[in-house]
Order: C-alpha cells, then sequence, then structure tokens
C-alpha cells in the first residue's frame, strides 16, 4: 500500500494591506501547563571486565555528571556520580499540591496499633480528643461536635463508657507520650544537662571582657550533634536526603523538539566548585542549601575513600529557636531549639507534617537575672 508524502505547512494567507499574518498564540497566564520532574541521573557506563579484577592503586579523579534538560530546560550538575538522587522517583502526584490526590485506603498509622491507643477503645479516644482538642471554653460548635462526632459515629458505644475516669484516661496518656528510658529525677536518655557562662554586661563602666563578671546558666537540656545526625538518618526521612550536592542550570533558549547537543564529559577546566564552566547564555539556578556553592566547595574539600560501600558527605545543619508559650494563663514558657538538615528540600522542611525538626536542646530563659546581676 502506498504511503502519502508528509505534507508541507500550509503557509499563512497574507492579511489586509499585505502583511503576513501573524499566529495567534494563548497568552502565557492562560495556559494550565503540567510541571515537569528533574530528569534522572544518567547511568554509569559499563567498565571492561579487566578494569573491574584489577582496580587501580590510586583513586580514580572526580568525574562530574551533567543530566539532560527537562522541557524547561533545567538541568543538573554534580561534581561526581552521586550514588543515589531522591528526585529520580518523583511523580507528578509529588509535584500537585492537591488533595484530590489522596486515596481513602492510605492509613498512616501503625498496623500493629489501633488507632486510639493508648485508650481501651474507640469511644473513649473520641470522647478525650473531644475535651482535649476543643476550646477551653465549649460552645454551641463545641456541642455540635460533641454530638455528630463522638456520640453519633459509628463506633461509639455507650458501654465502653462503663467505670470511666477523666484522671485514669489522661494519666494513659501522660504515661504513653512519656519516655519510657527516663530514669527518677534524671533526663531521658540521649539527652544531657549543662551549662553556660555568660559575660554580664556592666553599663557606663569601661572594663576589658575578660575583666566582666560571669553568670553561669544551668539546667540547659542538650542532645549532642552526633546523637541528632544519627537519629535522621536512620530515620524513613534519610530517602529524601540529597547526600551529593550540586548545581541547577537553566537554559532560556532550549527547545524540546530541538535538543542542545549533549555537553561531552572530557577534560575541561573545572570551576571553584567542581564543576565545569557555565555555557554561555546559560544561567544558574539557587533555590536550596544542596545547590548552593558554599556546600559544593565543602563537598570538595572532603577526603576521597578507596571503600567502594564507604561515602563520605556533609551533613548540613540548620538551627531554629524561638520562646514558646505553654499555657493560655499565666507565664509558662519554654525556648526550645530545633535542629534541621539542609539536605532535605525546603518544600519538605516547610510542611508540619514531615516532621523535619529534631529536638536539639531547652534553654532556659535568662533575662531576668542578668537584669538582676547588672542591676547589683
Amino acid at each position: 500500500m502506498p504511503v502519502d508524502p508528509p505534507r508541507e505547512p500550509t503557509p499563512l494567507s497574507p492579511g489586509p494591506g499585505g502583511r503576513p499574518r501573524r499566529r495567534r498564540r494563548l497568552p502565557e497566564r492562560y495556559r494550565d501547563e503540567v510541571p515537569d520532574p528533574p530528569t534522572p541521573v544518567p547511568p554509569a557506563p559499563a567498565e571492561p571486565p579487566e578494569r573491574a579484577e584489577t582496580p587501580p592503586a590510586d583513586l580514580p579523579p572526580r568525574q562530574w555528571v551533567k543530566t539532560e534538560p527537562n522541557a524547561r530546560g533545567v538541568y543538573k550538575v554534580f561534581p561526581n556520580r552521586p550514588s543515589r538522587d531522591p528526585e529520580d522517583s518523583l511523580s507528578l502526584d509529588d509535584l500537585c499540591r492537591t488533595s484530590e490526590l489522596l486515596t481513602a485506603n492510605e492509613n498512616p498509622t501503625n498496623a500493629s496499633t489501633p488507632p486510639w491507643f493508648p485508650f481501651l477503645n474507640s469511644t473513649v479516644a473520641r470522647l478525650m480528643g473531644w475535651f482535649h482538642l476543643g476550646s477551653n471554653i465549649k460552645s454551641n460548635a463545641e456541642l455540635d461536635s460533641l454530638v455528630n462526632d463522638v456520640i453519633l459515629h459509628e463506633d461509639f458505644d455507650p458501654k465502653h463508657l462503663q467505670g470511666f475516669s477523666v484522671v485514669r484516661e489522661n494519666k494513659w496518656l501522660d504515661d504513653a507520650a512519656a519516655p519510657k528510658n527516663a530514669l527518677p529525677g534524671q533526663p531521658p536518655m540521649e539527652w544531657s544537662v549543662g551549662s553556660v557562662k555568660l559575660k554580664l554586661p556592666a553599663p557606663k563602666v569601661c572594663k576589658q571582657e575578660e575583666e566582666a563578671a560571669e553568670f553561669e546558666v544551668t539546667g540547659i537540656m542538650y542532645r549532642p550533634l552526633l546523637d541528632v545526625m544519627t537519629e535522621a538518618f536512620t530515620g524513613p526521612a534519610f530517602e529524601q536526603f540529597h547526600t551529593t550536592p550540586f548545581e541547577m542550570r537553566w537554559d532560556p533558549k532550549h527547545n524540546p523538539d530541538d535538543p542542545d547537543a549533549t555537553l561531552d564529559d572530557a577534560e575541561l577546566p573545572l570551576d571553584e566548585n567542581g564543576l565545569p564552566p557555565l555555557p554561555p547564555g546559560h544561567q544558574p539556578v539557587y533555590g536550596e542549601v544542596y545547590t548552593s556553592s558554599r556546600m559544593l566547595q565543602a563537598h570538595n574539600a572532603l577526603p576521597q575513600t578507596a571503600e567502594p560501600h564507604l561515602e563520605t558527605i556533609i551533613a548540613a545543619y540548620m538551627f531554629w529557636s524561638d520562646s514558646t508559650h505553654l499555657a493560655n494563663f499565666g507565664d509558662a514558657s519554654l525556648w526550645p531549639l530545633y535542629s534541621f538538615f539542609g539536605n532535605l528540600s525546603k518544600y519538605i522542611r516547610a510542611k508540619p507534617t514531615s516532621n523535619a525538626g529534631y529536638h536539639q536542646a531547652y534553654i532556659p530563659s535568662v533575662c531576668l537575672f542578668l537584669l538582676s546581676k547588672s542591676l547589683i
């Protein structure tokens, strides 16, 4: 069966006055384009059998790796081949901020723990939830919530409330939240108590800082940095950590229908970040800690290891602290210190449900003590 040759595009007929007609295109603000995930890291080239059997004595030099640009012309350049890239498994569902993509079968609770733990049944759990999660001053809306969300719920059973005691239920709730390895009068395991000496201010007095009076702040509960890093790197959040930094670049003139020639992995002069020079017209994209120049420079300063299954990486600590009010009445407050990791994307750290913050220390308030000492 003969096949018709491809047709030539029909030229646009000239408009009034003999001028050529322009093609109409929908304005950019009306385009609903689907976000394009980043392209994965290209696979490593296969080594010859003779090289795999006799590894060289010296460590091979690091070689940069470039990914293909996506539909927007954005690509990554790594200083060396990463052992893993968490963005390789990203899908369209991960890039969409909509709740309609969630399914009803998703249950974040542990299968071995009932959903009403630590209470005996769902009836008591719903009643205690209404008591603790509602407002302190019960209103008409709170009463509607009690009837509709607790009493009229399908798993509510009045027989479960026989012998009910709110004091006993609160004690079970406190015992379940308390650390199991804490000794009486001692901080929980993996926590330490220390002190810090501060130089007191001396208004209207000229003295050397070494001669200034000191005030020792005691009762500071803290965790060592290594313990926090171990908890983060052995937890489920480590699957989304970027262990190898990279530079994000953008080609404004990238055309998906006519892609540019890929950069050749050859001997090129590298910049201070250990990357090839930026091609003409391309622009770097900043937005994450693991794409910054400081992170790349720190990564390049790491010593290389000859162990094939041992990798040295940078743990980008980020600290955050702010005073927290503990009660609606009174002045009870707390000053916690949290640790975050720049290896995790800021879009994940910003979600409270991701639990990306780790308890680092609890700092007592010393403003009143410093004021009293400076007035003496």
